[in-house]
């Protein structure tokens, strides 16, 4: 299966928090770049396929900047498309320690151009609840709003 997405960091190992990455799994992980998002303000990051690789483009609403970089790949499925807060694996395999984050905010959630709250909810979209080792209860997604807007809260760090 092939995954590909961009977004930001926080607590995870050799990146700095809030800089900007992208990834194509299995083959990409994590690639950080030489772009931060500024905490506390709106931030883009899209995925696109342009038919020949992928277009990865992100905007910091706080100072304004912008940057894209596209990456050759044959590799393509248009079968997914994800917004998600998540605790990542490290290179040897464990789970990175979660940051404290509280509630985190999706607004303009899209897939194709379209909000994520125009698509079916039954089968189609789905929020995934993060848990432990152990599958006790770490973090929880809200339903879908308007526009695609939703909620991450955290019930725990461990």
């Amino acid at each position: 299966m092939l995954f590909r997405s961009n977004g930001t960091a926080h607590n995870v190992p050799g990146v700095d928090n809030h800089q900007a990455w992208w990834e194509i799994l299995p083959t990409f992980y994590i690639m950080p770049i030489n772009f931060s998002a500024t905490a506390g303000y709106m931030f883009i990051a899209s995925t696109r396929w342009t038919g020949d690789g992928y277009r990865f483009y992100f905007y910091n609403y706080y100072n304004k900047t912008t940057t894209a970089l596209d990456v050759d790949s044959t590799a393509y499925s248009g079968d997914s498309a994800e917004a998600i807060a998540e605790r990542p694996t490290m290179s040897n395999g464990h789970l990175a320690y979660l940051s404290n984050f509280g509630t985190l905010t999706f607004y303009y959630s899209q897939a194709n151009g379209a909000d994520f709250d125009t698509y079916p909810a039954t089968s189609v979209r789905h929020g995934i609840h993060m848990e432990d080792v152990n599958f006790n209860d770490m973090a929880d997604p809200s339903d879908i709003g308007s526009g695609g807007y939703f909620t991450v809260h955290q019930q725990s760090c461990d």
